[in-house]
């Protein structure tokens, strides 16, 4: 619990650093749902080339 009181106190602190954190974990997580998208119609691609 207080880790998660630490971590709320920083992010609260320092905002433009919390704002520019959630926009690039935002951009990762896009660039994950991509890759495993990519992953999932090459899987989809092979099958029917069978």
């Amino acid at each position: 619990m207080l880790t998660l009181q630490e971590t709320l106190w920083q992010l609260a602190r320092n905002k433009g650093r919390a704002v520019i954190l959630l926009q690039a974990s935002a951009v990762l997580a896009g660039c994950m749902a991509f890759y495993l998208n990519n992953i999932r119609t090459n899987e989809e691609a092979i099958d029917r080339l069978a």
